[in-house]
């Protein structure tokens, strides 16, 4: 499934207030294909439809004319001649919008009560740009409609991760939120170095050593110490690993990955993704970090109130996916972002800021191929990945 890109399109009613405004009488704005391929129309109706005319009310329609169903959630916002929004209504769900691929026969997302006939026409309101204009942004969020396919595990999966859920034979432990939690040295070594490291680091060599390991005595030739730091700490005489800032759930999605490549469902990714990008991060296990970002970035978190956040989070775990998509957003968005107080820990890296100016400039053109030309994190991994190379790309 391609990534989807976040998109801005603009649509303007001119000569509003003459406009025919029976009940049900509609007025087609002019088509516009969007960054993604889709092409979309607004049906504006200015006297409202049966559903809203007693409450003096205009109805707005988007709909889909283009050749494919398209799976989106929607934004509308009406502006001032300040460009300030005035009303925003937002479809905060996903929902289908299939097409027949000839124009007149689309579906889409309606609002039969989206704003006050007569608070449009208050001159006091400055809605109507020039005085006669009418104009409607709606930012969409849009993705290829998918079907659920089942994908049997293999039983090399299942087996992992039953020996890492009954510990069998396990040789090291975790401490986490005050939990044991066991593990293979082995799986370790050759999933996550990192992990595994954390035994060996300062380690000393024993001769025959008797360690007490899993409550059984056991003579062993390596003993492991560990780097003590604020995050990683070593339990007095015993062969276990102190990890702190990190949950017990996360830390337990984490090792679930490295035992058998098991990724967390998109509603766990949702609620713990930025937990998990910082935990793969921290361990290096950059294959979950990048899955984890790229649901993210196909659920379409990101909005006019943690845009900023999600881009210097980004850019601390070196997510280039994800610090690009909130860029793209930031960029459409600017006004709005610039009208909250979210520049105010945009300024706490004059880098990022730079970025973000540098970007804007670069942006004013507003042209189709720039919009496509900036989402390009997606399409270089998968170059990279059909050339062999490593996709990772952060600076790890």
């Amino acid at each position: 499934m391609s990534i989807p890109k976040p998109v801005l399109l603009s649509f303007e009613f001119d000569g509003f207030q003459d406009l025919p405004h029976a009940v049900d009488n509609v007025v087609a704005s002019d088509s516009k294909i969007d960054a993604n391929g889709n092409c979309w129309r607004l049906h504006l109706y200015p006297g409202g439809c049966r559903d809203s005319v007693e409450e003096g009310m205009i109805a707005v329609i988007l709909i889909n004319i283009g050749q494919e169903d398209v799976t989106c959630k929607s934004s509308f916002t009406v502006r001032n001649s300040l460009g300030y929004a005035v009303l925003t209504e937002s479809d905060y769900a996903f929902h289908i919008f299939p097409s027949h691929g000839r124009e007149g026969f689309g579906y889409g997302y309606s609002d039969t009560k989206f704003m006050k006939r007569e608070r449009i026409l208050d001159g006091q309101n400055d809605i109507l740009i020039n005085g006669t204009s009418l104009h409607i942004d709606i930012s969409i969020d849009a993705m290829p409609a998918k079907k659920e396919l089942y994908h049997p595990p293999t039983p090399l999966v299942t087996n992992m991760l039953s020996l890492l859920e009954s510990g069998e034979d396990s040789n090291v432990t975790f401490q986490v939120d005050g939990q044991t939690v066991k593990a293979h040295l082995p799986v370790l070594r050759a999933n996550a170095p990192v992990l595994a490291d954390l035994f060996r680091k300062q380690g000393k060599i024993c001769q025959d050593s008797h360690l007490v390991v899993n409550d059984r005595h056991v003579s062993r030739r390596h003993t492991f110490g560990c780097d003590l730091s604020s995050d990683i700490s070593c339990e007095p005489n015993s062969y276990s690993i102190v990890v702190n800032n990190v949950s017990l759930e996360v830390f337990h999605l984490v090792l679930r990955y490295v035992y058998g490549g098991c990724t967390p469902n998109d509603q766990i990714m949702l609620r713990l993704g930025k937990e998990i990008i910082a935990a793969a991060h921290r361990f290096r296990i950059s294959e979950l970090k990048m899955l984890a970002e790229n649901t993210l970035v196909e659920g379409c978190v990101i909005n006019v109130k943690n845009v900023v956040e999600y881009f210097m989070f980004a850019h601390a775990t070196d997510c280039a996916l994800l610090k690009e998509y909130a860029l793209t957003y930031l960029i459409l968005h600017v006004e709005d972002v610039l009208h909250s107080n979210q520049t105010k820990k945009l300024q706490e890296s004059p880098e990022l800021m730079s970025e973000v100016l540098v970007s804007v400039a670069k942006g004013d053109n507003k042209t189709q191929h720039s919009r496509i030309r900036m989402m390009s994190v997606g399409e270089t991994r998968k170059e990279l990945a059909h050339q062999g190379m490593d996709v990772n790309g952060s600076k790890e």
